[in-house]
């Protein structure tokens, strides 16, 4: 429990430390190695935190906080399969578990299944309605798979409950960018900047819609600027629909 407390203040050391005092004391105490492979997951130690959890599951296989954990730890690998299935055993473990569905969804995007995790996102809704993250990763994944009137609607509502929100406004601009309407996408796309000037992706699909309105000088310096940011960039358009211009 001093663990937990010491994790909310931003303790991560001194929690992981209380946690592996627990162990030592009770070593088949499944919640303090999920906590700590929670903790040590949070602090980029992958492996570790795939250890702690998977013994977590093996001291207590009912546990669908542990396995939503651990399907989080496999996204990062990333090994999506592995994480799909931990995640659908949470969600066996606990059909309303928000986060698990929300996390399913990232998995089921990450292997490019975008009706699935469109629907995942969709569940999110439904549990946990304004949900800002869902929204707006709805909203990304439809405009991607062309529903843009239900994408638009969902970065609209996003964004009423968030309107300064960088990542929002990407979304929407790229909604606007796939919709043929540059100047709508252009306008969003510079609130965005302004709030994140090193956003790779904004800067990117900035370019792109100068470029469609003739603007040869700003349109090329957003895309070099981009790219140096992300060199992947351009890619990255061209698997989300929109191809780097000739």
């Amino acid at each position: 429990s001093r663990g937990f407390a010491y994790e909310r203040s931003n303790k991560a050391e001194a929690a992981i430390a209380d946690y592996d005092a627990a162990i030592r004391a009770q070593p088949d105490n499944a919640l303090a190695y999920r906590m700590r492979g929670v903790a040590v997951g949070r602090q980029g130690n992958n492996a570790k935190a795939l250890t702690d959890l998977s013994e977590a599951i093996r001291i207590n296989p009912r546990d669908a906080v542990a396995f939503a954990s651990r399907g989080i730890a496999y996204i990062e690998v990333p090994l999506y399969d592995k994480a799909i299935a931990d995640l659908n055993i949470a969600l066996d473990l606990q059909p309303t578990y928000a986060q698990a569905y929300q996390d399913r969804g990232a998995a089921f995007a990450g292997k490019g299944e975008y009706d699935k995790a469109i629907a995942d996102f969709g569940q999110v809704i439904k549990l946990a309605p304004g949900s800002i993250r869902a929204l707006n990763d709805r909203c990304w994944y439809q405009a991607i798979s062309g529903a843009l009137k239900e994408a638009l609607a969902d970065c609209n509502e996003a964004l009423i409950l968030a309107p300064a929100a960088s990542n929002l406004l990407d979304t929407r601009a790229f909604v606007y960018l796939r919709m043929g309407r540059y100047e709508e996408a252009i306008t969003e796309y510079n609130a965005a900047l302004r709030l994140a000037p090193n956003e790779a992706t904004s800067l990117y699909g900035r370019g792109i819609a100068y470029l469609k309105r003739f603007n040869r000088v700003d349109g090329p310096k957003d895309l070099a600027d981009a790219v140096k940011i992300d060199g992947q960039i351009a890619e990255k358009f061209r698997k989300w629909g929109v191809p780097p211009p000739a």
